[in-house]
């Protein structure tokens, strides 16, 4: 009978593994109760190595529902019962997917930590699908550290391992975040080919992650660049397969749809994009840009509209999460947008101190993309200040900027349209 049993408990692991790895978005109820099924026989029958597997199972099932503090427990119990029984790959799998719950709560140390762990634990199983994945982890935190380089490099060892094994998937994933690192740099030809090329071998691949954020984030880059109308065209693309298909990445998509908005004038529609935003429980979801855009869209929205309180208010806040969490990108973003906030209202001595925390913070990551920006403020700044030799200098800091961001514009159309913007073209005709 007890044979019967533990052959019942492994086609009910088998059924729940199944159901928490492929079909969790589109129906997490029947999944969650096929494991709350297997894990009551496996504590009757006291088999505590399918009780790891089945914890692992809930911890991938309550990360693809968001709920983040669910999947964590779920986890660090799959864990403590894997490492008490050496079960080493069942280990390797649980600190993999414990990463997201983690990194979703912006606890990247804790996330760095259990990818480093995982890593030699992949290669000593000669799994290389799972460590090229672990590399491409990795890189995520790092670029959200703001560790460019090794961010590359690591992304770099993802890439070469996930071609040698024919891995679409793998090849997709490890370019997630190298194309904002190369935007960052002033280099948004290589950026969108990046980009674009991640998103086509996620659609081969079927990896929604990328369909759905790296093209809400490619459509955002797009925009910035003059080239609003395949900003839309894409965002909306990624709002509705989030809509359809993840869920979890649907405040990301808005947040980004309101950005659109606001640099297309239509101000209505961008209000009405963040609300939804801000109502969307994949707000707080520091694994995607989803805190950032929302965040960001609202006090572009309010700049827009002459709101300097509101904008203040809500990049305060924005800095404080981003102190939290350790994140080092967008914070230049962050402070350029309060201090010029602060400049429309006068206050010409605390624009200055916030636009050059936002000058250093863009220059300790070397992003052109934010530099340009923050040096035209502090030249209008420095002209209040009646010093002109050093608003000449910034203005000459920024023109040069513009230009190498031209220059790295491969697409004739898209250099364009930069170039016809009105900021670019204020800082290319000043003096």
């Amino acid at each position: 009978e007890r044979g019967d049993r533990s052959l019942e408990l492994a086609a009910l692991v088998a059924r729940a593994t199944l159901r928490s790895t492929f079909t969790a978005v589109h129906d997490p109820a029947q999944g969650r109760a096929l494991s709350e099924q297997a894990l009551a026989l496996a504590r009757e029958l006291s088999d505590r190595r399918a009780e790891a597997k089945i914890r692992w199972n809930m911890l991938l099932l309550s990360t693809a529902t968001g709920h983040w503090q669910e999947a964590t427990e779920h986890g660090e119990q799959s864990l403590a019962l894997a490492r008490e029984l050496g079960l080493r790959e069942q280990l390797a799998y649980t600190l993999n997917d414990i990463f997201r719950p983690y990194a979703s709560g912006g606890q990247y140390a804790r996330a760095r930590a259990v990818a480093d762990e995982a890593r030699p634990i992949w290669a000593e199983l000669g799994n290389l699908p799972m460590l090229a994945d672990n590399y491409s982890r990795t890189a995520r935190i790092l670029f959200a550290l703001g560790e460019y380089d090794r961010a590359l490099e690591t992304s770099q060892r993802a890439r070469e391992i996930s071609q040698s094994i024919g891995n679409l998937w793998g090849q997709s994933f490890c370019r997630m975040f190298v194309g904002y690192i190369h935007l960052e740099r002033g280099d948004p030809g290589t950026a969108i080919q990046i980009m674009e090329d991640c998103i086509r071998l996620g659609e081969q691949a079927g990896f929604m992650m990328v369909q759905v954020g790296t093209r809400a984030d490619l459509s955002w880059i797009y925009g910035s660049l003059g080239a609003l109308e395949r900003g839309f065209e894409l965002c909306r693309l990624a709002r509705s397969l989030a809509e359809q298909r993840f869920p979890a990445l649907r405040a990301a998509a808005l947040g980004n749809l309101a950005r659109l908005h606001v640099m297309q004038g239509n101000l209505a529609e961008a209000e009405a994009a963040v609300a939804e935003g801000y109502r969307d429980p994949g707000l707080e979801d520091y694994a995607t840009h989803a805190p950032l855009a929302v965040r960001l869209a609202d006090a572009e929205l309010a700049l827009a509209r002459g709101d300097h309180a509101h904008v203040i208010a809500v990049i305060e806040d924005l800095l404080a999460r981003l102190k939290q969490v350790g994140l080092r990108p967008f914070r230049a973003d962050a402070l350029y947008l309060k201090g010029c906030a602060l400049l429309a209202q006068n206050h010409t001595d605390a624009a200055r101190e916030t636009l050059r925390q936002a000058q250093a913070e863009a220059e300790a990551l070397g992003s052109r993309r934010m530099l340009w920006r923050v040096s035209a403020a502090l030249a209008e700044v420095e002209l209040r200040r009646a010093d002109r030799a050093e608003a000449k200098r910034l203005r000459r800091q920024a023109r040069e900027v513009v230009g190498f961001i031209a220059e790295h514009i491969s697409a004739p159309d898209l250099r364009e349209s930069f170039l016809a913007l009105a900021d670019v073209r204020a800082v290319l005709h000043s003096h």
